[in-house]
């Protein structure tokens, strides 16, 4: 077990490491729908764009385990999966500032399809590391600490960005983002490198043995895979549509496009503490449902077609939403998967969600051409209504056998004890 010393380094350098990997996302991300539009991009590659990131992680996800056990050096191995993901950055830049003539949209769209693929196997293997170089607690707080950290300096990359290229026209100026992207990334791989490892590296990221448990025997693992497969499958249904909304419909600039993720970035930073501070009175069973319920407010915010300042008040309860759902649904995966089989559990729950996203925005794009956008915001709807029922479903496993299942042991035992 690493020392409490070990711990504290290992809990700086995983902020540390976030924050840089928020600017570098942050510099690309919130204009790759806007870009690729510009480029003259049709609903479909606009769909694949943003479904296709997921199926690759998804694959990727599934291989993993098997490629990394079996290389001599994991640890080593995924430290230059970053560095050609970061690098994948500048591949958008080729086709932003204008070196790729032939078929622009396709080859950026193929570009974020290389740079996600060492993405996917990396995040999982980085997943994996800090569920065992920290203790169970402070892992929650490092994530806690390192999402809130990611939106502070997200906010002042978003607010930066916004106001340098707000109503640049064309492509170029993404171009130059991507650049910065590709050195902001380099800095990240080279804070990642100082997490201290005190386990071999092959206990860290598992072996290609037979697994010990059968899946399908993990208490809650199953019904939480499968209401994760359906939520996230409802997710991604808006995503296509509210990004040709926003361009299309609403005529948006660089600069709301910036502000629109950067709303959604103050909210989740000023949400994560009280998500943080409630799961330790409240089982995460319970909390995690209530996240996802309150995500079911966008997609039916935009069957009334907002305006622009409408799209700010939606992306504040997202942000709000977004960060209970990531913070608790990382931290649940975590607690329900044995340590011996982690690696294996975590890259197929990640395999299965991220098809089922991907596959969310194909058909997403597919019923776009077929009716109005209050449509498909609509069904998007129902689809993350479900998924709620589900995760309140998984949640209640054993709970006939708990006396309390809302209130945690720590909270029951505050009450005997004033």
């Amino acid at each position: 077990m690493p020392t409490d010393r070990d711990e504290t380094h290992n809990s700086r350098i995983n902020v540390w490491n976030g924050l840089f990997k928020s600017i570098g996302i942050r510099l690309v991300n919130p204009y790759l729908g806007i870009n690729i539009v510009r480029l003259g991009a049709p609903n479909l590659y606009l769909g694949v764009m943003i479904a296709i990131p997921y199926l690759s992680q998804g694959m990727a996800a599934w291989a993993a385990p098997l490629c990394l056990s079996r290389t001599g050096h994991p640890h080593r191995t995924t430290q230059w999966l970053f560095v050609l993901a970061r690098l994948g950055y500048g591949l958008l830049a080729l086709v932003d500032i204008g070196y790729w003539s032939w078929d622009p949209p396709l080859a950026f769209l193929m570009a974020v399809i290389l740079l996600n693929l060492p993405a996917a196997v990396a995040t999982l293997s980085w997943q994996t590391l800090l569920g065992q170089v920290l203790s169970g607690e402070r892992r929650a707080q490092a994530v806690m600490w390192r999402q809130w950290g990611m939106n502070v300096v997200g906010i002042g990359t978003l607010l930066l960005g916004g106001l340098i290229i707000g109503q640049a026209r064309g492509t170029r100026a993404y171009g130059w983002m991507d650049l910065g992207a590709v050195l902001i990334g380099m800095i990240e791989v080279a804070v990642y490198r100082q997490f201290r490892i005190t386990q071999p590296t092959e206990r860290i990221l598992g072996n290609p043995a037979p697994p010990t448990t059968e899946w399908r025997q993990i208490p809650g693992f199953p019904r939480f895979m499968l209401a994760g497969v359906v939520f996230y499958f409802g997710w991604l249904f808006l995503w296509p549509v509210a990004v040709r909304y926003q361009v299309d419909d609403l005529g948006a600039t660089n600069a709301w496009m910036a502000y629109w993720a950067m709303t959604n970035a103050v909210a989740t930073m000023i949400a994560l503490p009280f998500w943080q501070r409630i799961r330790q009175h409240f089982s995460i069973t319970w909390m995690l449902p209530l996240a996802t319920l309150l995500m079911v407010v966008s997609p039916a915010g935009y069957m009334l077609a907002p305006s622009k300042w409408g799209i700010i008040g939606l992306n504040t309860i997202g942000g709000v939403s977004t960060a209970g759902f990531n913070f608790l649904v990382f931290i649940r995966a975590l607690d329900l998967t044995p340590e011996a089989e982690r690696i294996r559990l975590l890259g197929m729950y990640a395999a299965v969600t991220n098809l089922a996203a991907g596959l969310g925005a194909i058909c997403a794009v597919g019923l776009m051409a077929l009716g109005p956008i209050s449509l498909s915001a609509g069904i998007s709807s129902m689809i993350r209504l479900i998924g709620v029922g589900l995760y309140v479903w998984a949640g209640s496993t054993g709970a006939r056998r708990r006396r309390r299942p809302w209130i945690t042991r720590r909270a029951h035992a505050r009450s005997l004890n004033p």
